[in-house]
């Protein structure tokens, strides 16, 4: 009787044990899956952080860009103040109302001579030929007319064109 006794308690503790290692394995399963999502949780938090990042540097580089043209665009207006009153010192701006096709000019933004072939309309700008094949339009406050020379052809200049030093270094 005690053998039948002791065999039915090791069966007992057989099942029992069946029993703690297939709910050891469920909780390891489970656990595992709780790993998995919690992984995958984390990843979202991460993804959605990085999204966030790229619209704020996006932002940032939206205003960077901003400032850096109007200082770009208030750095020229000076430079174009600024050449505009050395050049007035040795050459006479152009009047658009006087000019006509065929004068000579000096463009003060290029530093550069030419010949007008049109003015437009309104007298803001002009289609200017640069050496002789070159067509390029201008604003006329950037063009000076150039003094005619008299009797004499040659290329030699009756002016001075303004030196400036300093300007071609610092432009953007």
């Amino acid at each position: 009787m005690l053998t039948v006794e002791i065999t039915e308690d090791r069966e007992k503790i057989k099942t029992k044990q069946d029993e703690l290692n297939r709910l050891i394995a469920e909780t390891k399963k489970a656990k595992g899956l709780e790993f998995i999502d919690e992984l995958n949780s984390y990843r979202e938090k991460i993804s959605h952080r990085i999204t966030e990042l790229q619209a704020l540097n996006q932002k940032d580089a939206g205003k960077l860009n901003e400032e850096i043209m109007k200082l770009r665009s208030e750095i020229s207006a000076k430079m174009t103040e600024e050449s505009r009153e050395k050049y007035s010192d040795t050459l006479k701006e152009l009047n658009p109302d006087d000019a006509k096709k065929g004068d000579r000019v000096f463009i003060a933004s290029i530093e550069a001579e030419g010949t007008i072939e049109e003015i437009d309309g309104s007298g803001k700008s002009a289609l200017i030929l640069l050496g002789g094949a070159i067509k390029s339009r201008f604003p006329v406050k950037d063009l000076y007319l150039i003094p005619h020379r008299s009797g004499d052809k040659s290329k030699q200049r009756d002016y001075k064109k303004p030196v400036i030093t300093g300007i071609a270094d610092n432009m953007i």
